[in-house]
């Protein structure tokens, strides 16, 4: 994997399964990753764990279905 430090990243569906192991991989590379899910707690329960870990994350609850979510997803990672 090349050198992706400081980058920021946006990850959909990473409240589990592939995406969860996909945001900390790249977390785990010193990206900033902002997990997107329409699954609040989940999504709550994953950035909570990967915090532990002093990993650069943040949660935003998104719905890639709806516009309105997916623009205020973009603000939140242009924001990171």
């Amino acid at each position: 994997m090349k050198n992706f430090a400081g980058k920021t990243a946006v990850v959909t569906g990473a409240a589990s399964g592939i995406g969860l192991a996909l945001a900390e991989k790249l977390a785990r590379e010193n990206m900033r990753v902002v997990l997107a899910d329409v699954e609040e707690e989940r999504l709550e329960l994953a950035v909570e764990g990967l915090r532990k870990y002093q990993l650069r994350v943040s949660g935003v609850v998104a719905d890639v279905l709806v516009e309105e979510s997916i623009q205020n997803l973009l603000v939140r990672a242009k924001a990171e």
